[in-house]
């Protein structure tokens, strides 16, 4: 037992909840695991629970990025406060309510009257289901029924690989929801329930991606979840050390291997040496600084001024036998880049730059800051459909070639200062015009008068 939270305790009762205090945790998450955010001071937020052994303090610290202080409260209390903060959380009856005419349509009989407690959607349904209530493929054509829904069919789909990169693993797995698909701009979203329009409008935000919901049984879902961690544990465990560095890792990846071996810490300068960029006394005095203030080998060579980060960026892509190229010298295929928003190419970051066929089928040559990224690679392979051949760029350049892209599927160029550009047109047509009517006027002391 957590002994500093077992001393102190709450009274839920007589705090005063702001904006603030829920800032990023949603109230589904708080539902789920019976938590209550009191208080947030400096790099630490207080959270009541009612076991601090049990209580999830680590998901609280990776959506806040503060450090939990955990503080008992009653469990009644808890379930009291979750009430009086529901804010829009639906009633369990009024969801049965609601389901009840497409349960009719669908010759299901009606449901028995559960608790008048406030739950997530998602939780709703695992409950329904979970207790025997209704089937679970009953209960999904009733959501797709009755929210207007298209319903996925119980086999023949998987989630979309990669698709941590749209969706985080703890959000998929708290509003039981994968994405399956990118097609044209819209991602489709599997979920046992509807998830709240919080969500599609946070993925939106994120990647630029409008949200089409799909309703597939409970069961398919979790089975989904499952094999995306399987797949995660599989290939961070062959993937090489840039993959598990990004958190490498969901279903199969199409992108080809590099041609080199891989290269560990002094890798890149080995090759550095190889290429002439470096002699070899200079690679042995950053070794001897390196043991001596035992630091890495490419950290001491940047501080001793030997070479530059981009420039080892660079050498270490090539030493795996990855493609790099200049930002300079980017251009992008102006048939790939509607396939990909503006917003989920500068979040990954990423600029496809030309496609290409051969035996093996398609291929895209996409820029990558992290050409050993697995999950990218997976997720635009999905998305152009085609074998993704990484490239590596310098990030700014990377990011520079983005917003050179044409204006109408990555530029920046917004109404405001189009706006401005028109106004200005205007203005100097409006002097000119000014202009040319002075120099026709005849001067005040030669008027008649």
């Amino acid at each position: 037992m957590n002994t500093e939270a077992s001393r102190a305790t709450v009274w839920l009762d007589r705090l005063e909840f702001s904006e603030t205090t829920f800032e990023g945790l949603e109230l589904s998450f708080l539902q789920t695991r019976r938590l209550i955010p009191t208080r947030r001071a400096q790099d630490e937020i207080v959270v009541a629970v009612e076991d601090p052994d049990e209580a999830d303090l680590a998901a609280i610290q990776r959506r806040t990025r503060l450090r939990p202080v955990p503080v008992l409260a009653a469990p009644e209390e808890i379930a009291e406060t979750l009430d009086r903060l529901e804010g829009g959380v639906p009633l369990a009856a009024s969801i049965v309510e609601r389901l009840t005419p497409a349960l009719t349509v669908l010759g299901v009989g009606a449901l028995p009257e559960p608790p008048n407690v406030r739950l997530p959607l998602v939780q709703i349904a695992y409950r329904l289901v979970h207790s025997a209530w209704i089937g679970e493929d009953d209960l999904a054509a009733a959501f797709a029924l009755a929210y207007g829904l298209p319903m996925l069919p119980s086999d023949g789909w998987g989630a979309l690989p990669g698709c941590s990169v749209l969706m985080p693993e703890e959000q998929s797995a708290e509003h039981l929801a994968v994405p399956i698909a990118v097609i044209e701009g819209r991602l489709l979203l599997a979920c046992a329930a509807p998830p709240p329009p919080e969500v599609s409008a946070a993925i939106q935000a994120r990647t630029g991606l409008t949200t089409q919901l799909m309703i597939a049984p409970l069961s398919r879902i979790q089975e989904a979840l499952a094999r995306l961690a399987a797949d995660a544990d599989t290939t961070a465990s062959t993937a090489g050390p840039s993959a598990r560095s990004n958190g490498a890792a969901r279903g199969s990846c199409e992108a080809p291997a590099p041609a080199g071996d891989g290269y560990s810490a002094g890798g890149a300068l080995d090759f550095a040496v190889k290429k002439g960029r470096l002699t070899a006394d200079m690679l042995a005095r950053a070794r001897l600084v390196a043991a001596r203030d035992r630091e890495p080998l490419e950290a001491v060579a940047v501080r001793l001024g030997l070479i530059s980060q981009e420039e080892l960026q660079q050498l270490g892509w090539a030493a795996t036998g990855y493609e790099t190229a200049e930002g300079e010298s980017l251009s992008a295929d102006s048939t790939l880049l509607p396939h990909l928003p503006a917003a989920l190419a500068r979040l990954l970051p990423a600029l496809p730059l030309g496609s290409r066929g051969g035996r093996a089928g398609p291929a895209v040559r996409v820029a990558l800051t992290d050409p050993g990224n697995v999950p990218v690679q997976q997720l635009l392979g999905a998305i152009f459909g085609a074998t993704v051949v990484p490239v590596g760029v310098d990030r700014s350049q990377l990011r520079e070639a983005i917003d050179r892209a044409t204006p109408t599927s990555h530029g920046r160029t917004s109404q405001r200062s189009l706006g401005r550009r028109a106004c200005s047109i205007r203005c100097r047509r409006y002097r000119r015009r000014c202009t040319a009517g002075r120099s026709r006027q005849v001067p005040a002391h030669s008027r008649p008068r």
